[in-house]
Order: C-alpha cells, then structure tokens, then sequence
C-alpha cells in the first residue's frame, strides 16, 4: 500500500511543464504516470490507484475543472491538484503558476503524510475496499 501512496498521475500536454514536475517528483520518489488530455486521466482513475491526480488547466476537450469534479465524485480518495485555476472548489488543491514546481512537490507531499496518517489507522484500506465494490459493479 505504501507505493500506492507513492502513485501520481500527471495530465498535462505542456512537455515543459511535464519535465519538470515529472523530474522533480521522480527524483523525489514517487512513481509518475502520465496523461495528454483529462478525459484520460478521468479514464485512468478507474483502472489504477493514485494518491494524486495533477490536471494543467489548459482545456482541450474535457475542462480540467469537470475531470477535477468528476475524478472527486467517482474517486473521492483521490487528492487532485489543479494547476492554472487560481479558484477551485473545496476538496481541491491549486497552483495558480505552472512554474512553481516546488509548491506542487509541497503540495504533494503533505497529501502523501496525510495518506500515511491514514494507512496507520487504517483509513487507505477502507477505500481499496469501496473501490473494490465500485469496480465490480
């Protein structure tokens, strides 16, 4: 369960931006997948766990903002970090500048020590099994 913790997906079509927070973030142990368009990211949460979902807001076809909501209604374990939107709904972490990577790699990390506060008592496991419920459906 601990490398699950460690799951980011990455969505985002800026090859700069990707560079950079997928280096940042790798050299910083966690595992990187990534995603050009929402509705793939929206995809992807129902095939695999992640701690994180990061969207750049650059709408192409699905707004980052619906995935957001959608990933949130579906997956509601899942932290998603929106970067571009400097207002977003609760439930929602922003990054109103792609530059900054150091406040995404903060970002994520404390979703990371909130999900390890909750593996100890036995929070993460609850999901896995109402995901579990979900899938089967």
């Amino acid at each position: 369960m601990a490398e699950a913790v460690r799951k980011i997906l990455l969505c985002s079509q800026h090859p700069i931006f990707i560079k950079g927070v997928y280096g940042a973030l790798s050299d910083a142990g966690y595992q990187i997948e990534t995603s050009e368009h929402p509705a793939g990211a929206v995809r992807s949460v129902f095939d695999s766990y992640y701690s994180v979902v990061i969207i750049d807001s650059r709408d192409i076809g699905l707004q980052a903002s619906d995935a957001a909501m959608i990933i949130r209604t579906v997956r509601p374990d899942i932290h998603v970090v929106l970067i571009g939107k400097s207002i977003v709904a609760d439930g929602f972490y922003s990054v109103e500048n792609p530059d900054e990577i150091e406040r995404i790699k903060e970002i994520v990390s404390n979703i990371s020590i909130l999900h390890m506060k909750e593996a100890n008592k036995g929070g993460v496991y609850e999901h896995d099994a109402e995901r579990d419920c979900i899938k089967s459906l």
